[in-house]
């Protein structure tokens, strides 16, 4: 008999690595490591031992080698050992079904939770198709609006899935990759974003992706033009890499005394880089002069840390392969797997996760998206070979990539990155850094303005039109720059019991709405 007390939870402290965490006293390890003996002696020597009453370890040594093991652990929940987590993770992975049984909150909680997942199920068909409806508006805002910069060029939609170490680079996935090359252009509307620098399958990227070196790029230098905004002359110039955030840096004007003006992409020698040409016309933004003699920068008019979603690649004309159609919605493809809760919530009062049945050998990455229905309620954390945590949206840093749609305003608005600052008076408030400015009215005193908000692309693993809920979104000049949004009648993710996970590889499954 032990002569102590386990109890299995998510984690402890900052710690969520470990499958399991146990909550030990000394005795109980003096016990283990007592028992443990028997397993590295000769099957005689633990007869005789057993027979003659003699005890293998002794009691002050059983003491002490239990505290130290229960130290240990402790030490472990403040510093993680990747290697030793993960072996904990296969040993103690059994006892996540029995503490499940084991629980009693299940069997008080159960109507309640049915009742709010029968809710969110309701809503999937109608909140699918609002995901659906903005990806559609997605892709239309990323088309270019004047003919002249359409006519003779092919258009390749893109969609931003991820980024690498560096910033100014960024992965898209296309439906058909043929024709398409090194240096081609690519663009948002009218305005310029970057060139296509390789094409997969290669390393670090799939068949039917690209990688895109944005013009926020030291070594992308485009060549462009802008009319002086107070004589009218022509002034050439190269733009490329950043002067300071939102601000791309400016070269070699050729007029020193310009005042400033809108500068478009220009090929100054199309026959030598026949791929510019394409861009030709293409906006980057207003030049200004600094306060420096001889300094200029431009305001690019995108955000091109976290405003990039659908992009639209520029290519030379071809009959066999015309332009293609946006990107499908990932909701109903086959890159899910159902992850069952290994934990009601968190026992931290201040975390808002749980621990669910899916890992790295089912296809799961760290980032993963969490969906319950056709919204967003989570990503996973630190993910085990087994299981993982996931982190809901009212986690204090728990961070995604959102886009809003506001009442009676088609026009979908990019709203950066948001990062949550936790729960309140039952929403999730969400502080928002980057994004778009809202020319809007508020609809309220708050200063506020209602929308829904979606997942923008760009965050490996979580797909872009999931729905996460509407909110309360501050507008107007005032609220530019950083904002707090509000997430309003946010779901305890951490009660529900049919939580998907985002996948790579064979492992997925195609969900149904019910």
């Amino acid at each position: 008999m032990l002569s102590g007390r386990v109890r299995f939870a998510p984690q402890v402290g900052q710690s969520m690595g470990a499958a399991v965490v146990v909550s030990v006293v000394p005795a109980i390890g003096a016990n283990i490591l007592s028992g443990a003996g028997a397993l590295f002696l000769p099957s005689g020597v633990c007869t005789i031992a057993r027979e003659t009453g003699i005890a293998l370890v002794s009691p002050p040594l059983k003491r002490t080698l239990g505290l130290l093991l229960w130290l240990g652990l402790v030490g472990m929940a403040a510093r993680p050992i990747g290697p030793l987590e993960t072996l904990l993770g296969f040993v103690l992975a059994p006892l996540g079904p029995a503490a499940e049984l084991a629980s009693p909150l299940w069997i008080v909680r159960r109507p309640e939770v049915r009742a709010a997942e029968r809710d969110l199920l309701a809503a999937w068909d109608e909140e699918a198709r609002a995901g659906q409806e903005l990806l559609a508006a997605l892709a239309r805002h990323a088309n270019p609006t004047d003919p002249a910069l359409v006519d003779g060029r092919r258009l390749v939609h893109a969609e931003v899935v991820g980024r690498g170490q560096d910033p100014d680079f960024v992965r898209a996935r296309v439906r058909d990759a043929r024709g398409l090359e090194r240096d081609l252009p690519v663009v948002h509307g009218d305005v310029f974003v970057g060139r296509v620098q390789r094409v997969g399958p290669a390393v670090g990227l799939d068949l039917g992706e690209i990688e895109i070196q944005l013009v926020t790029s030291p070594d992308c230098h485009v060549g462009a033009r802008a009319a002086d905004g107070e004589t009218g002359a022509e002034v050439d110039m190269v733009v490329g890499g950043l002067d300071e955030p939102r601000r791309l840096a400016v070269h070699s004007p050729s007029d020193r005394g310009f005042s400033g003006g809108l500068a478009r992409v220009h090929a100054r020698l199309p026959g030598v880089d026949p791929h510019l040409a394409l861009a030709e016309g293409y906006r980057l933004g207003l030049v200004r002069r600094g306060l420096d003699p001889g300094h200029w920068s431009l305001e690019a008019e995108l955000d091109y840390r976290d405003g990039l979603f659908h992009l639209v690649v520029l290519a030379q004309p071809d009959g066999s392969l015309p332009s293609d159609e946006p990107m499908p919605q990932a909701l109903a493809d086959h890159g899910w797997r159902r992850a069952d809760p290994l934990s009601h919530g968190d026992p931290s009062p201040w975390r808002d996760a749980a621990r669910v049945a899916v890992g790295t050998a089912h296809g799961a990455r760290t980032g993963a998206a969490v969906a319950f229905g056709a919204r967003l309620v989570g990503r996973l954390g630190a993910a085990g070979p087994w299981s993982s945590d996931a982190l809901f949206l009212g986690d204090v840093g728990f961070s995604v990539v959102a886009v809003a749609l506001f009442e009676d305003d088609g026009v979908p608005r990019v709203l950066g990155r948001l990062v949550s600052l936790g729960r309140e008076d039952g929403a999730v408030r969400l502080r928002a850094a980057g994004g778009e400015p809202l020319p809007l009215d508020p609809d309220g005193e708050d200063g506020c303005r209602t929308a829904r908000l979606f997942t923008g692309s760009g965050d490996a693993g979580v797909p872009s039109g999931l729905y996460l809920g509407q909110a309360r979104v501050p507008v107007g000049e005032a609220a530019e720059g950083e904002r707090v949004v509000r997430l309003l009648a946010a779901s305890d993710a951490g009660s529900l019991h049919e939580l998907w996970v985002r996948v790579e590889g064979a492992a997925g499954a195609r969900r149904e709405a019910r």
